[in-house]
């Protein structure tokens, strides 16, 4: 399998010596990577690294085999996000909205209203995003992640606030566009939502890494994720004490 992401050593401290400490992960092409942890465990820090949206202090971060800050507009072209809320003008229609990604990728409308279809927005293509619900929102940022059809999709917390039909909505985009061959890694801390989707996850505590596993041998072993997540959280917290 090719490797996508390269994730060895790297440190990103900020001034109240919060973020990550040397974070090694790596993922493979078609992987559906869950980051499971508590608030403030690393998950966005990961993924703004990731994104170039802040810059490391030390280690290797690399995507598609090249340098991800050395090489940044060339990689971020395979790469769609949504970080932490949808980057969204609520005085735009949805399709406007969707636009304003789009051109950077080089996507006409034409193949942008084929995004929105694929997210279920396609009939409100034209109605101004002021007037969307939370769920409608979300499927708008996730419209945005993944126009252009990139490589690599990188989404934190994709289905915090939805309800339960929006949560579905999400989880059958995911699961859809990973069979097309899209690369995922999935910020959450609730892991009933990852085990859904994720084939592998790697639990964060603190900045580090507590463990790290595919989500078939977690099930062989653990009742469910969120008993191996609980098992492996106590195990870091004693080991800090």
């Amino acid at each position: 399998m090719a490797e996508i992401v390269r994730i060895n050593a790297v440190k990103k401290l900020y001034k109240n010596n919060r973020g990550i400490k040397d974070i090694t992960i790596s993922v493979n092409k078609g992987d559906v990577l869950g980051l499971l942890g508590p608030n403030g465990s690393g998950k966005t820090t990961i993924m703004k690294l990731l994104c170039g949206l802040i810059r490391k202090n030390s280690g290797e971060l690399t995507l598609f085999g090249l340098d991800a800050e050395d090489n940044f507009e060339r990689v971020m072209k395979s790469v769609g996000s949504l970080i932490e809320a949808p980057a969204i003008y609520k005085k735009l229609s949805a399709i406007d909205n969707l636009m304003l990604v789009a051109r950077m990728h080089g996507v006409d409308k034409e193949k942008a209203l084929e995004t929105l279809k694929t997210v279920g927005l396609l009939p409100y293509a034209n109605d101004h995003a002021e007037r969307f619900s939370l769920g409608m929102k979300q499927r708008l940022g996730l419209s945005m992640a993944l126009v252009g059809n990139p490589e690599l999709v990188i989404l934190d917390e994709p289905v915090n606030g939805l309800d339960i039909e929006g949560v579905v909505g999400v989880r059958e985009i995911i699961e859809e566009q990973n069979k097309k061959g899209t690369t995922f890694i999935i910020s959450s801390h609730i892991a009933s939502e990852l085990e859904k989707v994720c084939n592998r996850v790697a639990v964060l505590y603190d900045g580090e890494v507590a463990a790290e596993d595919t989500v078939s041998d977690i099930e062989r072993k653990y009742p469910s994720l969120e008993e191996y997540f609980l098992e492996q959280i106590k195990q870091k917290r004693g080991a800090l004490l």
